[in-house]
């Protein structure tokens, strides 16, 4: 994936969930930061992409399934 399209996806999933998150090129157990909401400080939870990239995401555990599910569409 390109950072265009690395950032399409951050500013959908914020737009839609009105969550702060960020994502990172994933490396086994260490995320690297790519690029985030403004706001973005640190997230609970982890949802991959796809085997290189994953999104950690600031929202509530109920919300998690439906962040993961809208990216999954995308």
């Amino acid at each position: 994936m390109c950072r265009q399209e690395l950032e399409n996806i951050v500013r959908d999933v914020h737009n839609k969930f009105h969550v702060e998150l960020a994502i990172c090129e994933v490396f086994k157990r260490r995320w690297s930061y790519i690029t985030g909401t403004k706001n973005y400080v640190s997230g609970r939870y982890r949802i991959g992409i796809d085997e290189k990239y994953g999104i950690i995401v600031n929202c509530e555990k109920q919300d998690v399934d439906r962040i993961k599910m809208y990216i999954k569409k995308g």
